[in-house]
């Protein structure tokens, strides 16, 4: 029997998804204000595209301040030059020298839209055009990046170099009952997959491990959602997985190596790494339906031809990794998320055999031709709610 009795675990996340928080019509509204030359209303829904509620942060008309993690983005598109700053890292007391010399690098070879800049003592991030320049397509890119880069490297500048971050993140403290959960399924996950990669050593199937080391980090970021130097350490592994420079077996030991040391981690460490954050733009790539179902074909492809050899070990790997894949590298619409959970419960905690194997890829086959993805059902909701409201007051005067 393959995988010994059963192969991956599913493990439901705790945190909440963030997945409904990107507004396509607000982005349609924006890309048509853009064609009439109305920038300022076009930059506006720009902003509800990110966030509904964004004129909370609202200083006075068209200047905003909007928090990401422990950065403020401060966007001013009131006079005749859009102008985007955001704090960044406090240096009076870090090690300069060798802190500017990154910084330069980011410079060169990291940042396209945006520059980092010295005043006094802090680095912000800068950009500043002409408002008849504007573009919705440029002006997104440039608050992602900015947000990529601050929570990429405001730790790890802080830790190696004694910088200081010039504001707090805006966090939410998980409960410890749910951190414990947490805990509980990250040591689970390593264990479980690593039985895996034992089982497939075992029968000189080692070059799978590649597959599973992948689709590990990937169902730890699912269920755990770390956050902090964690979640940047995986994301530094995950692009390790893809270093051409490096033969398999080294990515293989080096994956393995890192899964032992994560999970001898002291739980008051851990924990440190466990929150929620206010994220206005996260790293994730934002995705529509159709751009889901054409990033999973490629791999569909390969695995359905493996099924139809008769290798459904390999087409079962495959077919789990594409979907963890899909959840670790996009921010989708709630329907295409519920389908695409749906399929890596359905083809986890069971045996893996032929009929497993084959309604797997029936069920993805579907995902990919865009049939029986969950309609977003939350206006219905809302809806409801108001009907109700609306007769109760009726009662209430009657």
């Amino acid at each position: 029997m393959w995988f010994k009795d059963k192969w991956y675990n599913y493990f439901a996340p705790l945190h909440k998804s963030i997945n409904m928080q990107f507004n396509p019509d607000c982005w349609s509204k924006a890309l048509k204000l853009h064609e009439k030359e109305q920038f300022r209303e076009s930059f506006v829904e720009l902003l509800k595209y990110a966030d509904t509620k964004v004129k909370k942060y609202e200083i006075s008309k068209y200047v905003y301040k909007i928090p990401h993690g422990s950065v403020y983005l401060n966007i001013d598109f009131s006079w005749e030059n859009i102008k985007i700053t955001s704090d960044f890292l406090n240096v009076s007391k870090a090690n300069k020298v060798p802190l500017f010399r990154r910084i330069a690098e980011l410079s060169f070879s990291g940042l396209n839209l945006t520059q980092i800049k010295l005043v006094w003592e802090e680095l912000i991030f800068d950009f500043n055009c002409p408002l008849d320049l504007y573009d919705p397509y440029k002006i997104f890119d440039v608050l992602a990046e900015i947000c990529y880069f601050s929570d990429k490297y405001d730790e790890e500048f802080c830790e190696q170099f004694w910088a200081k971050n010039i504001t707090e993140a805006l966090v939410t403290q998980i409960p410890d009952t749910k951190k414990e959960k947490i805990w509980e399924n990250f040591k689970s996950i390593i264990e479980w997959n690593f039985e895996i990669i034992k089982d497939l050593e075992d029968r000189r199937k080692n070059y799978y491990a590649w597959d599973v080391i992948s689709t590990t980090y990937k169902m730890i970021d699912y269920a755990c959602a770390p956050k902090w130097s964690l979640a940047l350490r995986i994301s530094e592994k995950v692009a390790e997985l893809y270093n051409r420079d490096e033969t398999i077996e080294t990515i293989i030991f080096r994956g393995k190596e890192f899964l032992r040391e994560i999970s001898q981690m002291p739980k008051e460490d851990f924990f440190k790494n466990i929150y929620e954050a206010k994220e206005f733009i996260p790293s994730k790539k934002v995705a529509t339906n159709e751009y889901i179902s054409e990033y999973l074909r490629p791999g569909y492809e390969d695995a359905y031809k493996d099924l139809q050899s008769g290798d459904f070990e390999s087409a079962y790997i495959i077919f789990m990794h594409i979907l963890y894949n899909s959840m670790y590298y996009h921010i989708m619409p709630y329907g295409m998320e519920k389908a695409i959970v749906r399929q890596i419960k359905s083809g986890s905690n069971s045996i893996v055999d032929r009929n497993t194997v084959w309604y797997l890829s029936q069920w993805i086959f579907e995902i990919i031709n865009l049939q029986n993805i969950p309609r977003n059902v939350i206006w219905f909701w809302w809806i409801l709610l108001a009907i109700w409201t609306f007769i109760l007051w009726l009662f209430i005067n009657w």
